[in-house]
């Protein structure tokens, strides 16, 4: 009884710290307990085990399978228990809202996850079960990135975009793996620009996967880090021949080394804050494009897909040898191959959290018949960083150079990207900024609805330091004063590692 004691306090501890996360007291946990959310609690009493697995802990929560509990409507609620955020059945409500893409991947968990007891079971079972499913969806970080991202919103930096802009964002929790909030499309029925998810025919469905461009140097550099490389090692930033890129097929920059004369070589933190290509792609030759894609498996990115538009999943064991370079060369390294705004997220969660990973979903907890079945997998305590310390403090050092992700009063850590339309080096086709801060992480993307590139209202390309980076600060700023976030400061850089690593040039 203990244990489910200690699990009943823990969750009323979680629940005062949503409502007043900066002041604990009695009268907050006294409003906790008055919540649906504590009477929901009750039936805690159902617990049949705890079971500890590598990968965390797992609460199976419990019910009898020879009473089935009757059967009606599932209602799916936001994270607080109480606000209801769809209720399906035959005829479902709120499909039609932003949050309508959420049911989709909710779905997906419920019918995929091994711990849940619809697993196998179709969509439409899940529907008519009658079940409260809580998500992880905040109300107050939805309302804020609704409010940044949808272009009905008055005061959203796309409201005056042109109709074929479209923009996708996601934002996850540290060190939980909770989507906060989830923006795929103003229309929960239309097409998901921020994921995919397996659909209860087992086929992979969505639209959210895009060329991350120079938002993909995040992992790049947190592989080189890890590996032993200095922010303040230097690179020949200049176009020139590199393996798999001869005369007449260089890599070319978008912008310029600060500082640097076309002679003089860039150092590894400069070419960060200034996305620069040529340095990068070199950087993925020296660390090995495997060591650089395993980087990113590890962080957060499940799937990868290939320039025929064949998904690659990189999760499960699979080994990456399997996948570099036959399905993927040095140019990852750069942002050429798709991925998704999820996945993006979840990523840059792991670095926020100091680089301990955890799961993306979107079920907190379910219940049939006021019993709870079906509870979320969260890291083990001891669970081991996919970063060392001075790699993970060193790149929130350079990420939190980035202009455009700067939000006052907060250490940020922010990189912007962007993938070229066809040929041009002056058109993009897509626009990313990713970034966390210790509490929150987020990405967002930026293309058009049907192709072509994408220019503002007035003309200009979008690059991602413009509407991407718009709305990524609109959106956490407002996200962190909603919830009431305290600014939890990044560590002092280390500037550990070689100075002159392989491939790299004399400084």
């Amino acid at each position: 009884m203990g244990n489910l004691e200690n699990l009943v306090r823990a969750t009323l501890h979680d629940v005062a710290r949503e409502a007043r996360p900066a002041d604990l007291t009695r009268a907050a946990m006294a409003q906790a307990r008055r919540t649906a959310r504590y009477r929901l609690l009750k039936f805690i009493a159902g617990l049949t085990a705890i079971v500890v697995g590598a990968v965390g802990t797992v609460v199976v929560l419990g019910g009898t399978a020879d009473q089935p509990p009757p059967l009606g409507v599932t209602t799916l609620y936001y994270s607080d228990g109480t606000t209801v955020m769809a209720e399906l059945g035959d005829a479902p409500v709120g499909l039609d809202q932003p949050t309508g893409l959420v049911v989709s991947h909710v779905l997906s968990e419920l019918s995929t996850a091994a711990a849940s007891p619809w697993r196998g079971q179709t969509w439409s079972q899940i529907r008519n079960a009658g079940a409260k499913i809580i998500t992880t969806i905040d109300p107050r970080a939805q309302a804020e990135l609704e409010r940044a991202v949808d272009p009905s919103q008055a005061d959203s930096p796309v409201a005056e975009m042109p109709e074929n802009l479209r923009a996708a964002a996601v934002m996850v929790e540290p060190g939980t793996g909770r989507v906060l909030s989830y923006y795929g499309g103003s229309d929960g029925t239309g097409p998901d620009l921020a994921g995919v998810f397996v659909d209860e025919n087992g086929e992979v469905a969505g639209l959210g996967r895009h060329p991350p461009g120079g938002s993909f140097q995040v992992h790049t550099l947190a592989a080189a880090l890890n590996a032993g490389y200095s922010l303040n090692s230097h690179w020949q930033w200049t176009p020139h021949p590199m393996p798999g890129r001869g005369e007449g097929n260089l890599i070319n920059n978008a912008s310029e080394c600060p500082g640097a004369g076309n002679e003089l070589p860039c150092s590894l933190l400069d070419s960060t804050t200034a996305s620069l290509n040529v340095p990068f792609y070199a950087l993925t030759v020296s660390v090995g494009p495997a060591n650089v894609l395993s980087l990113a498996r590890d962080a957060g990115v499940d799937s990868m897909w290939n320039d025929s538009g064949e998904r690659q999943v990189l999760t499960g064991g699979r080994d990456i040898s399997e996948v570099v370079p036959s399905q993927f060369d040095f140019i990852l390294g750069i942002g050429q191959y798709p991925i998704t705004v999820l996945d993006q997220a979840n990523a840059m969660a792991t670095y926020a959290a100091a680089g301990v990973r955890a799961k993306a979903h979107f079920v907190r907890a379910a219940w049939l018949a006021d019993e709870p079945v079906y509870g979320e997998t969260l890291p083990a305590a001891d669970q081991a960083p996919i970063l060392s310390a001075s790699a993970s403090a060193d790149l929130d050092w350079a990420l939190s150079r980035t202009e455009a992700g700067r939000i006052e009063g907060r250490d940020v850590a922010t990189k912007t990207g962007e993938w070229q339309y066809g040929a041009s080096i002056q058109e993009n086709a897509h626009a990313w900024t990713v970034g966390y801060t210790r509490e929150l992480a987020m990405a967002v993307w930026v293309g058009a609805f049907q192709g072509g590139p994408i220019r503002a209202s007035d003309g200009s390309a979008v690059s991602g330091a413009t509407v991407p980076a718009e709305i990524y600060r609109a959106a956490m700023a407002a996200t962190h004063t909603a919830m009431n976030l305290p600014n939890i400061p990044f560590p002092a850089p280390v500037f550990a590692g070689e100075l002159n690593p392989p491939g790299s040039v004399p400084g």
